[in-house]
């Protein structure tokens, strides 16, 4: 049971940050989106 739990939570947590990034990336340069998209995939 705590496999599917885990999962779920990490997948829920990564959907809540790239909403969060998505109005960042807006903002920022397309540029600096790519490094940031990548290191937040290495942190996730």
């Amino acid at each position: 049971m705590a496999a599917p739990i885990t999962t779920t939570t990490t997948a829920t947590n990564t959907g809540q940050m790239e909403s969060e990034h998505a109005g960042q990336v807006q903002a920022m340069p397309p540029s600096f989106v790519v490094p940031r998209s990548g290191n937040l995939l290495l942190v996730a």
